[in-house]
């Protein structure tokens, strides 16, 4: 009878602890899978410095592109789907060794977690948040400060800023892969200098084109706008394995729909 007692006792005893140790083994799982962020988009964004386009009477229109660009990153509406990664690299001299502008890792608005943790990697937490307002203050004063501190280059290296981007997301193969670039499309190169093969497959690029006459054009009397390089430009950027290319102008609310197409097509 004794042995009958302890041998239910036993059972009962471990039926329990099995009860109430399965729940907190499921948390933990569940905790460890939640901790794992996930990057579904991955948006560069290329700026021109060169003295065609990056001019001082220029420098509202440039801040008003970026100010666009940052209202539909931060769109949960019509931005890319977060979390997303967002960096800014110039087109210089030598665009292929150019260093990184600014950063920031726009995480997803809502999660579910069970305990406060590092979801930045290796971006600093200034730069990495679920919150749009921080970011846009980000991107829209300290970012932008960045921007603005770095002076006009002599040359327009397209090809190489391409080449960088090239690089920069050859092992990011499972995330959307966006790119911006604001700049006159006139590239002006050292034919000295060697690119790196250039694979912009899956892409998706929005040209955002700058509002005045080609210098170069004018200078031989003739009146060629940026976006008259989209023939051009655009079978280039396709034959490098981009998806989609669109081109626009800056002074346009490319922000708006075709934004929202752009990202969600």
């Amino acid at each position: 009878m004794l042995k009958t007692k302890m041998f239910i006792f036993k059972a009962l005893l471990n039926f329990f602890s099995k009860l109430v140790f399965f729940p907190f083994l499921c948390l933990f799982t569940f905790q460890v899978l939640a901790d794992e962020e996930v990057i579904n988009s991955s948006v560069f964004v290329l700026m021109d410095y060169s003295s065609t386009y990056y001019k001082d009477y220029r420098h509202p229109l440039i801040k008003d592109n970026f100010r666009k660009l940052t209202s539909v990153l931060g769109s949960q509406r019509a931005g890319p789907k977060p979390t997303t990664t967002i960096q800014v690299f110039p087109i210089d001299e030598l665009s292929q060794s150019g260093k990184k502008l600014c950063e920031f890792r726009l995480l997803k608005k809502r999660r579910i977690t069970f305990r406060q943790r590092d979801r930045c990697g290796l971006v600093p937490n200034r730069q990495c948040s679920a919150d749009r307002q921080r970011f846009d203050i980000y991107m829209n004063t300290v970012c932008n400060k960045s921007l603005f501190a770095k002076r006009a280059a002599n040359k327009t290296d397209i090809s190489g800023a391409l080449s960088l981007i090239s690089q920069l997301s050859k092992f990011r193969k499972d995330e959307e892969k966006f790119l911006f670039i604001f700049s006159d499309m006139v590239e002006d190169r050292s034919t000295n200098i060697e690119v790196s093969k250039i694979d912009l497959k899956d892409f998706k690029i929005m040209v955002v084109c700058h509002s005045e006459p080609l210098e170069d054009a004018l200078a031989q009397n003739k009146k060629l706008w940026c976006v008259d390089s989209e023939s051009e430009w655009a079978s280039k950027l396709k034959s490098y394995g981009a998806k989609k290319v669109i081109y626009t102008i800056e002074t346009a609310e490319w922000n708006g729909k075709l934004a929202r197409d752009f990202f969600n097509d």
